[in-house]
């Protein structure tokens, strides 16, 4: 693993490809793929991941069609992503959807917004700290003593008495 990490430095923005001629992967593999699909999913340029890993079986390399019209054919999780998002030759669709079939990942964009969710939780639980009635009015007095005492707006609704 630490060498496709390194690899994968080295070239920011690359696809990085695995293949094998099964069917699907060993859990051993993804065990080791995982991580890298992770990294390989943060943000790099212009909503680009920084190294999508694209995922490749037997069932896409012997096929003689679109990845997506094989999966039409085959049962289980792949019905779910026989459509593609935008373009059909996207790449880095492509990649989403095959970390998805073959490491059990949700999608990245999914991904992507839950994180950004429990960040904005965690600025919301650092910024809010909720004050009792008695509090409030020492934060208020306090406030008028400190000029530097500055509390963001969400905030400032809920702890400071207003008149």
């Amino acid at each position: 693993m630490p060498r496709m990490l390194a690899l994968a430095k080295e070239f920011p923005g690359a696809i990085l490809v695995f293949a094998t001629l099964r069917e699907a992967l060993t859990s051993g593999e993804k065990r080791l793929l995982r991580p890298v699909a992770n990294r390989g999913r943060k943000h790099w340029k212009a909503e680009r991941p920084h190294n999508p890993v694209l995922i490749l079986t037997g069932n896409e390399l012997f096929a003689d069609d679109d990845p997506r019209e094989v999966w039409k054919h085959l049962d289980g999780v792949y019905a779910s992503h026989t459509r593609s998002g935008g373009d059909g030759r996207d790449l880095v669709g492509l990649s989403d959807a095959t970390q998805q079939i073959y490491l059990g990942m949700q999608s990245r964009q999914k991904s992507i917004s839950e994180k950004e969710m429990a960040r904005q939780r965690r600025r919301n639980l650092k910024s809010s700290s909720p004050l009792a009635p008695g509090d409030r009015a020492q934060a208020h007095s306090k406030r008028n003593q400190d000029e530097g005492f500055k509390v963001s707006f969400p905030v400032a609704m809920r702890q400071i008495p207003w008149g």
